[in-house]
């Protein structure tokens, strides 16, 4: 590529193969950042990974590689926004975004916010708009997840608060759960979205059937610390699937589900640190990875089943800040996108490689006011959607 010598410093640099039959299902995309100098060579290696296909309305596979990063906008979860609104300023407009999830269809969006609040917004792969309705709930500190059939959205907070939600038309309270007194840490739906697992600040793992009020069973997990994470895979074979469990020890631990059953739980270590909680779990699609990422940085993806003994899946992704709150697959498993950083000053949002660890693509700090919180893709790999820390802000990156 020759460029004017007017041009300098750093630009973005973007390459894409086709396949020999020339379709968007055969593409290979991927994009770096170079810095030029006015009349020299500069050497960009722009790592490319295939795209998806998924099956469009008209019948047809549509390509569904995942966004630059380069194009992304900031929306709005609060109320009435401030735009004065600073970290720590006290005005009420300071929300920490502590979910984001999207329907199976990808068409809404969950925010859930320390304001006790859930927005639900559409998406149309361009805008996200707000679409109405907002879910009440107590006890701040908000976790989210969304049936796999994409009839329920959960949401839970502190001492206890646990309520779902059917999606749509009135989005009627399909059910207020009972049963838990700690603080809800996180929660996922079984793929078949029969049963709600819900992790608790008492060290409980608590399931609801059909959403049952009742805990259908609840189990103590682990006396010496509790869980942050728990996340269900979505593959099933048989009515036979894995549950994955993140500690606040920087511990985790596999849990295979059979006919309903819980078995024995299988640990690993994802931390050396016991301050090094684990805040994101999260299967591939296919269920043959779950990525694992800590409050001091630590990063990893284990194999599902694990290997003996049970080592990071190589190569290793390396995250240069700390505080990884939220991390998710491309549906593809080709890439996944990682959220970081434990001060805005080293916030970080980017896309690595499964297969070689290298960075795709990172989003400009300009772009990012705050330090990245949950992350989320679309169901077909398009767009990245990050909650931030302060303000009430959410990140939408979509080519």
């Amino acid at each position: 590529v020759y460029l004017p010598s007017s041009i300098t410093g750093s630009i973005d640099v973007k390459a894409t193969a086709m396949g020999a039959d020339a379709t968007a299902c055969s593409r290979y995309l991927g994009s770096t950042t170079t810095f030029v100098v006015a009349g020299g060579t500069s050497n960009a290696n722009v790592a490319l990974q295939p795209g998806t296909c998924t099956t469009g309305p008209d019948g047809g596979t549509h390509g569904s590689s995942p966004p630059s990063l380069a194009h992304c906008t900031e929306y709005d979860h609060d109320v009435t926004p401030s735009p004065t609104c600073a970290t720590g300023d006290g005005t009420g407009a300071d929300v920490e975004i502590t979910d984001v999830e999207f329907t199976p269809n990808g068409k809404l969006l969950f925010s859930a916010g320390e304001d006790s609040r859930v927005k639900v917004w559409t998406w149309d792969g361009t805008t996200l708009t707000a679409e109405g309705h907002v879910l009440a709930t107590s006890g701040g500190f908000t976790n989210l997840a969304v049936s796999p059939d994409g009839k329920l959205v959960a949401a839970g907070s502190m001492a206890g608060n646990l309520t779902v939600w059917n999606v749509g038309g009135t989005w009627s309270v399909a059910a207020n759960l009972t049963g838990i007194t700690g603080d809800v840490n996180d929660l996922t739906f079984s793929p078949n979205s029969q049963i709600l697992y819900v992790g608790d600040s008492d060290g409980n793992l608590t399931s609801y059937v059909e959403t049952s009020k009742a805990p259908a069973s609840q189990m103590l997990l682990r006396t010496a610390t509790t869980p942050f994470a728990v996340t269900a895979s979505p593959a099933e074979s048989d009515g036979s699937y894995w549950l994955g469990i993140g500690y606040g020890d920087g511990n985790a631990g596999l849990i295979h589900v059979v006919g309903g059953t819980l078995g024995t739980e299988v640990p690993f270590t994802v931390s050396p640190s016991v301050t090094g909680g684990i805040y994101t779990m999260q299967f591939s699609r296919d269920g043959t990875l779950i990525e694992t990422g800590a409050q001091d940085g630590s990063f990893g993806l284990w194999s599902v089943p694990l290997p003996s003994p049970a080592s990071p899946h190589l190569p290793a992704i390396a995250i240069s800040s700390d505080f990884i709150f939220g991390a998710a697959f491309h549906p593809s498993g080709a890439s996944i996108a990682i959220g970081a950083g434990g001060s805005d000053s080293d916030r970080q949002l980017g896309l690595w490689t499964v297969a070689t660890g290298a960075m795709l693509s990172a989003v400009p700090q300009s772009l990012l006011s705050f330090r990245p919180t949950a992350v989320a893709f679309s169901s077909d790999g398009t767009t990245v959607v990050a909650g931030e820390h302060s303000c009430g802000k959410i990140i939408v990156c979509a080519d």
